[in-house]
């Protein structure tokens, strides 16, 4: 009964002499005069920032720390580390700038404007209402939700929890390992599902995209993908790829299934260049390569997979322009030679890109006439690849 009664007398002292100070004036964190009452808050007290307050030092956070509009917290120099553990909670209605910012067991929740130079780590909640800017790197195994009208812009981002987009997200590269819905825009250089992902709004990406796990895309959603699409797993065989378009999927350059693709006749597929399935298309999408190399349904230019009988296509040759239609090349598929006819001169060697855009090699042109071209591609493994002329990919098959 002792012991319950001086714990009970422990708690109360504790809480009796937590203070919440009130910035009066710019300046330093460590400094009396900075605060209302005169002193230095410690990690147990909430403090409310009405002005500029730099901390010298890192920081750990356990109450409530209220930047309001207005107001700038600030580290002293690169390489602060600002944490937040113990039930802490750091509310940004202004501006926020330090170069980490650590999660344990707390919550951000950011109005204004944060700017955090070199990581985010969160393993609890962040709520961004605001703009999270000049992020180098961001990992969260807990919970993100980044609000309609708010913005994230991170070089690099890997989800272990649960994110979730009603703004924009602009990112360089992104893995998602756990749980990911975008609601909002999603604009990214190169993109990585490896888990779950649900777009209902608006992806515009710069480069690539796999999948190797799940992937929705809902109806009247949309992805615009400047280069190459792969559904399939290339780490772990084990692992299932399944994507679902009900939406509409522009594709830059290349499209590969290895495993499944779904849709519903909502749903719509619209390949530049090489279309390539190894896996099962299954439901009543439309699927559209706007360069097909066959006249006969499935237009796919390479298939060794399944294809439901229900698909439909788009018209054949939807693309064509003059500097297309004075480059020939045949026969498509071959086993050995290529024969090209063009009026444009070409370089005595020509790059092999795969179905991914990646160069595997070069080829030897010999030229046989004035229009006439050949190339030896007895070297090339069996599959599809390109080549460019004129900035013009040509597609050509190795059997």
């Amino acid at each position: 009964m002792k012991r319950f009664l001086l714990l009970i007398f422990v708690i109360s002292f504790t809480n009796l002499f937590a203070t919440t100070y009130t910035s009066i004036t710019n300046g330093d964190w460590l400094t009396y005069s900075t605060w209302s009452p005169a002193g230095i808050p410690q990690a147990g007290d909430d403090v409310i920032i009405n002005h500029t307050v730099t901390i010298a030092n890192d920081w750990q956070c356990t109450a409530t720390i209220t930047i309001n509009q207005g107001g700038v917290l600030q580290e002293d120099q690169s390489g602060r580390t600002f944490l937040i553990q113990s039930g802490g909670n750091l509310i940004n209605n202004g501006t926020f700038n330090y170069s980490k910012l650590i999660i344990y067991s707390g919550t951000f929740t950011n109005n204004g404007t944060s700017y955090i130079y070199n990581y985010i780590y969160s393993d609890f909640t962040v709520n961004n209402y605001g703009n999270i800017m000049q992020v180098d790197s961001f990992y969260t195994s807990g919970t993100y939700t980044n609000y309609a009208n708010s913005t994230i812009e991170s070089d690099s981002i890997y989800n272990d929890g649960i994110f979730i987009n009603g703004g924009t997200v602009t990112v360089t590269e992104m893995f998602n390992d756990s749980a990911y819905t975008n609601n909002g825009t999603f604009n990214f250089n190169r993109y990585y599902n490896n888990d779950y992902f649900v777009n209902n709004g608006t992806i515009n990406s710069t480069f690539d995209a796999t999948n190797a796990g799940y992937w929705y895309n809902a109806n009247n959603a949309t992805i615009d993908l400047n280069h190459n699409f792969t559904n399939g797993d290339t780490s772990n065989t084990y692992h299932t790829a399944v994507f679902v378009n009900n939406g509409n999927f522009n594709i830059g350059d290349s499209w590969h299934n290895a495993d499944t693709t779904k849709g519903a006749s909502t749903g719509s597929f619209i390949v530049q260049n090489g279309s390539y399935n190894t896996g099962v298309m299954i439901g009543s999408f439309n699927f559209c390569d706007q360069t097909p190399i066959t006249t006969t349904t499935p237009f796919i230019d390479y298939n060794t997979g399944t294809i439901d009988t229900n698909i439909t296509y788009c018209s054949v040759g939807i693309k064509n322009n003059k500097i297309t239609d004075k480059i020939k090349i045949y026969p498509v598929p071959s086993p050995d030679f290529i024969n090209i006819e063009s009026n444009i001169k070409l370089n005595n060697t020509l790059k092999v890109y795969n179905i991914l855009g990646s160069v595997v090699t070069s080829l030897n042109i010999n030229k046989q006439n004035n229009n006439l071209y050949k190339i030896d591609i007895r070297n090339l493994k069996s599959g599809i690849y390109f080549i460019k002329i004129n900035n013009q990919s040509k597609k050509i098959i190795r059997y």
